[in-house]
């Protein structure tokens, strides 16, 4: 009867280490706001289908990507996930189209020299997208949004 699952990305700092796990279409940022200079990159590839091994996943599991919802990996979506052979829509597939195996990935803080790490949900993205911001600029909307914000604010870090 469940109907619905969650992503799941979080990261870790230890050291000089950050320990980054993913499941889902949210997405994790490093940003730089430094003395007039920002960049913005993401430091996770999106489960959904603008990512190309997702959909190649779906495609080799027998499950067509047309009208399909996203994310392609979550967690507890039984009617995608485990379940999916009870869904009528999947008839004919030979393998779950949700997952729930994360991509994990280990990064050294000092390959990157961000001043934010900045985590959004899939969520965020969509109500950025809902205000009319295009896919390819939400990255640099959000950086927008946080020079605005450090050069309004009282404190000297965001």
């Amino acid at each position: 009867q469940l109907r619905a699952g969650t992503t799941v990305l979080a990261a870790v700092i230890v050291e000089d280490h950050i320990y980054v796990i993913n499941c889902g279409n949210s997405r994790m940022l490093a940003l730089v706001v430094d003395n007039g200079n920002s960049d913005a990159w993401q430091l996770n590839e999106e489960h959904d289908l603008v990512n190309q091994d997702e959909v190649d996943r779906l495609h080799k599991a027998g499950v067509s990507t047309e009208n399909f919802l996203r994310p392609t990996r979550g967690v507890g979506d039984c009617f995608r996930g485990l379940c999916f052979a009870e869904n009528e829509e999947f008839k004919g597939a030979n393998g779950a189209p949700v997952i729930s195996t994360p991509d994990k990935k280990l990064l050294q803080v000092d390959e990157f020299h961000c001043s934010h790490l900045l985590i959004c949900s899939d969520s965020v993205v969509k109500a950025i997208e809902e205000i009319g911001i295009e896919p390819g600029n939400i990255n640099q909307f959000l950086l927008s949004q946080l020079i605005r914000e450090k050069e309004h604010s009282q404190t000297k870090s965001c």
